[in-house]
């Protein structure tokens, strides 16, 4: 009899307990909401996008976005942001990161079903590649 009541106890206290929460409620931000805001004079001006840094870190915040789901434009924001400060820190000189970036804002394009907009910027990133400098470049104009 004691154990039939212990487990009537058990159930009680299952069935009567709160839903887990959510890992992550729809309503909180993000952990890069916020991190680039548009317009920003950190990150949008001129003399930022030169910091041969901060295209990786852009980048790596868009591919963030992207996995998480969260905010495919503001992932788009940092691509496009990514692949012009490494088209600037390239010297003119074709740049794997740059054609790469380009590559990725292509992608947010079309999983955001704005495939007129990829277009050229995959026709971009395959002009970028210098075949005769090295292997690297010419493994960039066909992925």
């Amino acid at each position: 009899k004691m154990d039939e009541t212990l487990q009537n106890i058990r159930h009680k206290e299952i069935s009567h307990k709160q839903k887990p929460m959510p890992l992550r409620s729809k309503n909180l931000p993000s952990k890069h909401a916020g991190v680039i805001p548009h317009g920003s004079s950190d990150y949008g001006s001129e003399t930022a996008l030169d910091n041969p840094d901060l295209g990786p870190f852009l980048l790596k915040v868009a591919r963030d976005l992207i996995i998480s789901g969260d905010n495919p434009y503001k992932a788009l924001e940092c691509a496009s942001r990514a692949a012009e400060s490494f088209d600037r820190c390239s010297d003119g000189k074709p740049s794997i990161e740059f054609v790469m970036s380009l590559h990725i804002l292509a992608a947010i394009h079309c999983s955001l079903e704005q495939f007129e907009e990829a277009i050229p910027v995959l026709e971009r990133s395959i002009r970028v590649p210098v075949m005769d400098d090295e292997p690297e470049y010419a493994l960039a104009a066909f992925a």
